[in-house]
């Protein structure tokens, strides 16, 4: 059974999946995650990623082209942006970089047709109205939030899981791990309780 997960980030963003023995993270040409910029041209659909990014520098300040970065900072606002003199919500806009990602892990994964739900990364800090907005984004790109996971807690799912070997010797392994996220401008720290290669606790977590 596959399992999708969605790191939107403030600075990158990211998919991947996990078949029950592997996981694989579907990066740019480069092999980095994609950049969270979106590039607006009139009425078509923006280009969305490194492209994007590379060419802010060029067109950034050319009529006809509007660039936005860091739309994850933004959803928690709850404000509107607009686009060529039309109003949208900051999650109308977040939801385009969901979208991306699903192609994307398509393109990636294509014995798997479709991305229909998927485990999403959050901040520590966002609250319910956050949480909510991401749901909509999520949702308009469709794409079912099967669950939200604490941006520090996926990286230590991510260590554990970052190959075979490792997951073998944790299995003896009873200690405390404190995790350190550094995001676009924030940084979260989780401190959990390893216990015979599982996470038994969180205990505690700050911004």
């Amino acid at each position: 059974m596959l399992g999708f997960g969605i790191d939107f980030g403030t600075t990158n963003s990211v998919a991947a999946v996990f078949d029950g023995r592997e996981l694989t993270s579907f990066v740019d040409n480069n092999g980095r995650p994609h950049p969270s910029v979106l590039w607006f041209r009139g009425s078509e659909k923006p280009i969305i990623g490194r492209k994007a990014k590379d060419k802010l520098r060029d067109f950034g300040n050319i009529p006809g082209n509007q660039f936005i970065k860091s739309i994850k900072s933004q959803i928690k606002q709850e404000t509107e942006i607009e686009i060529f003199g039309k109003n949208y919500h900051t999650w109308q806009v977040a939801s385009e970089i969901f979208s991306f990602l699903k192609e994307d892990a398509v393109r990636g994964y294509p014995d798997y047709p479709e991305i229909k739900e998927a485990v999403i990364t959050i901040p520590l800090y966002f609250n319910g109205q956050q949480r909510k907005a991401i749901r909509k984004a999520a949702d308009n790109a469709n794409i079912f939030v099967k669950s939200f996971i604490h941006e520090p807690f996926a990286a230590v799912i991510g260590y554990l899981f970052s190959n075979s070997n490792s997951i073998e010797n944790l299995k003896t392994v009873k200690e405390n791990i404190l995790v350190f996220d550094w995001g676009g401008g924030t940084l979260d720290i989780t401190l959990v309780k390893l216990d015979s290669g599982t996470i038994s606790e969180v205990r505690a977590n700050a911004s």
